[in-house]
């Protein structure tokens, strides 16, 4: 292997932000870290030749790209004995886009992977991990009602609110929604998160969850205030950067380096 197909500190720049979410595909890999899909193309190349990558092809006809056991051992983390399920490949994708957006954003001073949240504190941030968590009502496997316990997908500091976000892309039973739906209602009205977003493919879902507001309202009244959001997913493209790492989202240690940033409207 030449030198030049080596991977360098920008494919590892490549390999780090995959590790963050467990997979992704190429595109949202472009927009998070300012890269051409060609020069994408390179690094994951090179990524896979040094045996750091691996690639896993979906029923979509696309590929999700996932560090391999020696790239997670490379970047120090734990390897995962498990990779997402078919039916969790499309969700899987969606996050991506979103982290993709958020690593971009400028109003966004950090983002956090659900997988992350219990190794990696946010800066400066006084509600952690431990207060990411809301609860709902539920049933357990033998029908017996329970109290369920949930996080968001991701977590972000946008414009200085500390936000949950939910990826929705296939309809739930319309009592689970609404239970989940009233959990967040809850944890906005106690101040354990200041903002939840609901990342929707269409609108068929997006109304989906307005009818369910309608009723989770009831018992959760913050659900019908600006601090929870429905969000289509072409609202989120990620914005055009120069090197990545916008909002410190292209590394965790980029967050020690980030430029205090004003605040201003979720865009």
């Amino acid at each position: 292997m030449g030198r030049a197909s080596q991977p360098g500190p920008r494919s590892l720049d490549v390999l780090s932000w995959i590790a963050r979410l467990g997979a992704s595909t190429t595109g949202p890999v472009a927009g998070a870290l300012g890269m051409s899909p060609a020069t994408t193309y390179d690094h994951v190349s090179r990524l896979r030749a040094a045996g750091l990558l691996e690639r896993w092809p979906t029923f979509a006809g696309d590929h999700l790209l996932a560090p391999t056991q020696s790239g997670w051992h490379l970047l120090g983390r734990p390897y995962p004995r498990s990779r997402p399920r078919p039916h969790e490949w499309e969700h899987t994708v969606m996050l991506a886009g979103i982290a993709a957006w958020l690593a971009t954003t400028p109003t966004c001073t950090w983002w956090r992977a659900e997988r992350e949240y219990l190794t990696s504190q946010p800066p400066a941030e006084d509600r952690g991990p431990d207060q990411w968590l809301m609860t709902y009502p539920g049933t357990d496997r033998h029908g017996q009602g329970v109290m369920l316990h949930r996080r968001a997908d991701l977590m972000a500091n946008l414009a200085g609110a500390l936000t949950a976000i939910e990826g929705e892309r296939t309809q739930k039973s319309k009592v689970r929604l609404q239970a989940i739906l009233t959990g967040w209602g809850t944890a906005l009205s106690r101040g354990d998160v200041d903002r939840v977003i609901y990342v929707v493919p269409d609108q068929s879902m997006h109304a989906c969850i307005q009818r369910a507001i309608e009723t989770a309202a009831t018992a959760a009244p913050a659900l019908t205030t600006d601090a929870f959001m429905i969000l289509n997913t072409t609202q989120l493209d990620p914005h055009p950067v120069a090197g990545g790492h916008a909002g410190g989202g292209g590394h965790i240690d980029a967050e020690r380096r980030a430029p205090a940033r004003a605040a201003c409207e979720v865009g």
